[in-house]
């Protein structure tokens, strides 16, 4: 579902080449899946973890500029609620 609902969010905006926009949202999905999994099952420190999703951010805003309300919809928003479920803020000081 998760698959579809990013396709779905990418179909609202201009198409500039399906194709080359799908290789672009995948590459971005596989990095913030990457930052998911580091969050749930790593005790990488979260200043660690912000870098990470500047990082993203950055390369995603570079990749797909006219399509960063969507970023943040999904992924800025998933990291997020990952880091309320998953983290507490003691992780902060370790």
């Amino acid at each position: 579902m998760k698959r579809s609902m990013n396709a779905a969010a990418l179909q609202e905006a201009p198409v500039i080449g399906s194709e080359r926009i799908e290789q672009r949202a995948d590459e971005i999905r596989r990095k913030a899946e990457r930052i998911a999994a580091l969050i749930v099952a790593t005790d990488y420190p979260l200043v660690d973890i912000a870098i990470e999703r500047s990082n993203l951010r950055d390369e995603a805003e570079q990749l797909l500029p006219d399509r960063m309300e969507i970023y943040d919809r999904i992924y800025e928003s998933r990291f997020d609620r990952l880091i309320e479920q998953w983290r507490n803020e003691e992780d902060d000081y370790d």
